[in-house]
């Protein structure tokens, strides 16, 4: 039906916006605002097969009260397809990196079902993911009773490896699972949206070892590698965490130049405060170990070189879980953003965001939101943040 050497009807645009086109389908990528669609495609059959329930769309919702973010991370990308001649929603799909490979998944409205129209949605994913994305193999899973699901990964090109034990669904159904595979050996990465491979500099590196090695250029390219690459790993800020210590005495060592010292560690140090504000409905606990490792990475950037962009907010973000939120204003308002890219821009507008909602200013608050999601609409922590400061959240 399409032939290999391009993907249908491609539109790439800046910032990961992406569409292709078949007979009968526009696939594209998704909104958070789609993901909450979707949910109408999920009727009893699709929840039982899925493990799906309602609950699982909340953090959307808060999040949707100021912004409709593009479903486009490193490691996960949704997608919908809709009907070209009346624009309905006819399937939602998923592609995500897991253990090292990408999976892909998704599900079909009930009126589109054994129609072809699941098969033609998921060809075309494959084929933006190989021929676009340069992804060479895709993994698909699927309980070993869901005929239905069998056949449409068949007829869309995966061949079934073998049952692979027991898996356990969003809802706590445990299922017997069998795993698909399929591979284009001459997939090509074509989009400047999409990150690369983790490249084998990274793949190779024994980070403890580097970062304590005594040659400060070792050292330092470790630093670089961490910053670019550790959030493509699929273990993501779990590792980061284990690496905290070994990043504050880099951040000491004066044999490596103290701005990349700084910048480096610093925006590590925001990556984990991030995450962890991100993760919790509630403050984190200024007493907890999470909290303590924040403040020493962050005051280590800070001694390292003040000045940097990064080292101030992870300065500002940590005094405010601390419960400091004077400091945080201070330390945030004495730096500057010249030079800086939209996105350290609008991480640093939502702290200063949330440090001024503690302080009581509701309205500077607000405006720092606004700030922050115009420069970076796309960013998940950034969106939480405008969300949290709502009036009405």
């Amino acid at each position: 039906m399409f032939g290999w050497s391009q993907v249908p009807g491609l539109k790439c645009r800046a910032g990961g916006v992406h569409e292709a086109r078949s007979r009968r389908l526009v696939v594209s990528t998704a909104r958070m605002s789609d993901a909450l669609a979707t949910a109408a495609l999920m009727d009893d059959e699709a929840r039982y097969w899925q493990g799906w329930s309602p609950e699982l769309l909340e953090p959307y919702k808060r999040i949707l009260a100021t912004c409709d973010p593009l479903m486009w991370k490193k490691r996960r990308i949704d997608f919908v397809g809709r009907d070209r001649s009346t624009g309905a929603l006819v399937a939602s799909l998923s592609l995500y990196r897991r253990d090292g490979r990408y999976h892909i998944g998704g599900t079909v409205g009930a009126q589109f079902r054994r129609q072809g129209y699941g098969r033609e949605a998921l060809l075309l994913v494959c084929l933006m993911a190989h021929r676009h994305l340069g992804i060479v193999e895709l993994s698909a899973g699927c309980e070993t009773t869901h005929e239905a699901s069998q056949r449409w990964l068949k007829s869309s090109g995966f061949t079934m490896l073998e049952a692979s034990g027991t898996h356990t669904l969003p809802n706590g159904r445990v299922i017997d699972s069998c795993w698909w595979r399929r591979r284009d050996g001459t997939a090509k990465h074509r989009c400047p949206n999409f990150p690369r491979d983790t490249p084998d500099a990274y793949r190779r590196l024994d980070v403890r070892q580097a970062l304590t090695d005594p040659r400060p250029e070792v050292a330092a390219n470790a630093l670089a590698l961490l910053v670019r690459h550790a959030l493509d790993d699929e273990n993501g800020t779990a590792r980061l965490w284990e690496y905290a210590p070994l990043l504050e005495q880099v951040a000491g060592r004066a044999d490596v130049t103290p701005r990349l010292r700084s910048t480096g560690v610093g925006a590590l140090a925001v990556t984990l405060g991030s995450d962890l504000a991100y993760s919790h409905d509630a403050k984190p606990d200024p007493a907890s170990k999470e909290v303590a490792t924040l403040a020493r990475l962050a005051e280590a950037a800070s001694a390292a070189d003040p000045s940097t962009l990064a080292a101030s907010c992870a300065l500002g973000l940590t005094r405010l879980m601390q419960n400091r939120p004077k400091e945080a204003k201070a330390t945030l308002e004495a730096t500057t953003t010249t030079g800086a890219g939209d996105t350290a821009v609008a991480v640093t507008h939502a702290v200063r965001g949330m440090v001024e909602k503690e302080l009581g200013d509701a309205a500077a608050a607000r405006r720092l939101a606004d700030a922050a999601t115009r420069l970076a609409p796309e960013s998940p922590f950034v969106c939480w943040v405008a969300a949290s400061l709502d009036p009405a959240a």
